[in-house]
């Protein structure tokens, strides 16, 4: 692969996990956010047609106020997890600081416990509009998070 073509790659890869971690820190905010900008949800009512065709686009948001430290428990184990774990592919960083690369290691397995682990009861807790799709998506990404940290 090309050197620049790398390099590309490697500066979106750190600009989108950076604006995904200061994005996902609106969720400390009270009252939390709606998930997206309100010409979103209209297009997306406006296609569904009057009624939303029986989908309640806004099911499982009530978890954001009745388990309020789940999510931010939640939020804030995926941010630390999304910050260091930048660093962990920094082969300048291993090779020249071990110490630090094993550090930020623990961080990272640490983030990913705290976010996992609260992430699979969050997943059923708030299934949204597709019960039966959302609850075991959502839980079975957090319990592979968890198996292959």
């Amino acid at each position: 692969m090309p050197r620049r073509l790398e390099r590309a790659g490697t500066i979106t890869l750190w600009a989108l996990a950076l604006f995904v971690a200061l994005y996902s820190a609106r969720y400390f905010l009270d009252p939390p956010p709606v998930l997206g900008p309100p010409i979103l949800l209209r297009l997306v009512t406006r296609w569904l047609g009057p009624g939303g065709g029986g989908i309640n686009l806004f099911a499982g948001l009530e978890v954001f106020t009745q388990h309020p430290v789940l999510v931010r428990l939640h939020v804030a184990g995926g941010i630390v997890a999304l910050a260091v774990g930048l660093f962990q592919f920094m082969g300048s960083l291993r090779a020249a600081h071990p110490a630090v690369h094993r550090a930020m290691g623990r961080v990272y397995l640490g983030a990913v416990f705290v976010a996992g682990s609260v992430g699979l009861p969050l997943a059923f807790l708030s299934m949204g509009a597709f019960p039966r799709v959302i609850g075991p998506s959502f839980g079975s990404l957090a319990a592979v998070w968890l198996f292959t940290s």
